[in-house]
């Protein structure tokens, strides 16, 4: 047998297979939720200032960032990031 989500590979009995597989399944799911959000951690940044939220922008990170509870605010973000990142990408 091989795990997809690991690859670790391991041999059972044929005896008692489906229940065996069957007790692995909450151990994948812990697995496959602890990959999942290490890699959010590892990918998330907190920021509080324009180059610094560019800067993790461009590393396709998750911004965290102050938030002045206005909905322009965040349309102005958007725009200004948008602009910016083509502008780099253009150069």
């Amino acid at each position: 047998m091989c795990k997809r989500n690991d690859g670790v590979k391991s041999q059972l009995k044929w005896d008692g297979l489906a229940e065996n597989i069957l007790a692995m399944f909450p151990q994948i799911h812990t697995e496959m939720y602890n990959k999942a959000l290490q890699a959010r951690e590892d990918h998330m940044s907190n920021v509080d200032n324009w180059d610094d939220f560019m800067a993790a922008l461009a590393k396709r990170n998750i911004c965290m960032a102050p938030w002045c509870d206005n909905q322009e605010c965040e349309v102005e973000v958007k725009e200004r990031s948008k602009e910016e990142s083509l502008e780099k990408m253009a150069a």
